[in-house]
């Protein structure tokens, strides 16, 4: 073939590439005029290609669309030029959900949902300050707080600037200290590190604990619960109903019972201490004075170190001790045990039935026997001695002065 020919042949084939050229321009000039679901407004080339990130999705999209009656603007995810999205493109609101009550968001697409709690804590999540969302349930939270929470329950309360503390349940609680926690109806947690649950408890003192209806715990480390009890000393304890310690570590139980003094106790039915490691158990029994101890009912032991147990018996001085039933010893270290005995005076000691002593040092047992003076004595079965240093023993024996001596029948 000549040179000639070939030449000829190249010109041909060029003009061939050049219709097929033309001819895939036209097609795609044809393709682009139709309708096309996406079209940008800037973009000189208005359709991609089917693997081009596009903002809009395709038909099998799980998203679902507007309608055609309702375009939606929206933005691409590389670029800020918007495009219209019809019913085949649907696009994510561009700046997220809109909430339409507390806590309740609502999407372009229809979709609701609700968050149950909110973080107050806005310059800062993480030192979160979380109650319930509600428009109703009245909660109050200072955002100046730091990691603390109210659980549940309305018209609760937690302090500005309290940390690390909670109001778990209930109605009208307050919070007003760090590491403290509240439940229940108008419980107030005032000290750090305190506890308080019922109903109108208050616990003031650190680390203090309080339960109950109406019951106060205001010493340190205190602990109160019952109905109307209030714990004042620090360490002290108290549990039952209208029962008081006052004092350290003293502890209080039962119904109207009073501990006061460091290290009393009271126990029972309307018991009372008063003093140092005073002790009074039972009903209507009470211990007046340091290291004092009275239990049964109606006993009483006022003195420093005096003890009376049993019924209606009484002590009456330093170091007296009386027990058995309405008996009583006066007089320091006087004694008095049996039933109906009596010992006056100190140092004085009576015992058996009916018996009595009067005068320092005097000593009477048995029954119904009398001893009348200093140092006197008598024992048996109605001996009666009057008179100092006097002495009696036997049956119906009576020895009548100073320093005298009957015995016999």
């Amino acid at each position: 073939m000549s040179e000639v020919c070939r030449k000829h042949r190249r010109k041909d084939n060029r003009k061939k590439d050049k219709c097929r050229s033309r001819k895939r321009r036209r097609r795609r000039k044809k393709k682009c005029r139709s309708p096309s679901p996406c079209k940008s407004e800037r973009s000189p080339s208005p359709c991609k290609s089917e693997r081009s990130l596009s903002p809009c999705k395709s038909e099998r999209s799980l998203s679902p669309c507007k309608s055609e009656r309702s375009p939606i603007p929206c933005k691409s995810e590389k670029s800020d030029r918007s495009s219209i999205c019809h019913s085949i493109c649907p696009c994510p609101p561009p700046n997220g959900p809109i909430e339409e009550s507390p806590c309740v968001f609502k999407f372009e697409n229809g979709a609701i949902i609700q968050v149950p709690y909110e973080n107050l804590s806005t310059s800062d999540y993480s030192e979160f300050v979380i109650i319930p969302c509600s428009d109703t349930a009245n909660n109050q939270a200072d955002t100046t707080a730091q990691f603390s929470t109210i659980v549940s329950g309305r018209d609760n309360t937690l302090a500005p600037d309290v940390s690390c503390s909670a109001i778990l349940s209930g109605k009208g609680n307050t919070v007003l200290n760090d590491s403290s926690s509240a439940q229940g109806l108008n419980t107030v947690a005032e000290g750090e590190t305190s506890h308080t649950e019922g109903t109108e408890t208050r616990a003031v003192g650190i680390s203090s604990h309080v339960e109950g209806c109406n019951s106060t715990s205001v010493g340190n480390c205190s602990h109160a619960e019952g109905n109307s009890t209030t714990a004042q000393g620090d360490q002290s304890h108290t549990e039952g109903d209208s029962t008081v310690t006052i004092g350290r570590s003293a502890h209080a139980e039962g119904s109207n019972t009073t501990a006061s003094g460091t290290y009393s106790h009271s126990e029972g039915d309307s018991t009372l201490t008063i003093g140092n490691q005073a002790h009074a158990e039972g009903n209507k029994s009470s211990a007046i004075g340091n290291a004092s101890h009275a239990e049964g009912s109606e006993t009483t032991a006022l003195g420093t170190y005096s003890h009376t147990e049993g019924l209606s018996t009484v002590t009456i001085g330093n170091q007296a001790h009386v027990e058995g039933n309405k008996s009583s010893a006066i007089g320091n270290s006087s004694h008095a045990e049996g039933n109906e005995t009596s010992s006056n005076g100190n140092h004085s000691h009576s015992e058996g039935d009916s018996s009595t002593s009067f005068g320092e040092n005097s000593h009477v047992e048995g029954l119904s026997t009398i001893a009348l003076g200093n140092q006197s004595h008598s024992e048996g079965n109605q001996t009666i001695v009057l008179g100092n240093q006097s002495h009696a023993e036997w049956l119906k024996i009576i020895s009548i002065g100073h320093s005298s001596h009957a015995e016999g029948i």
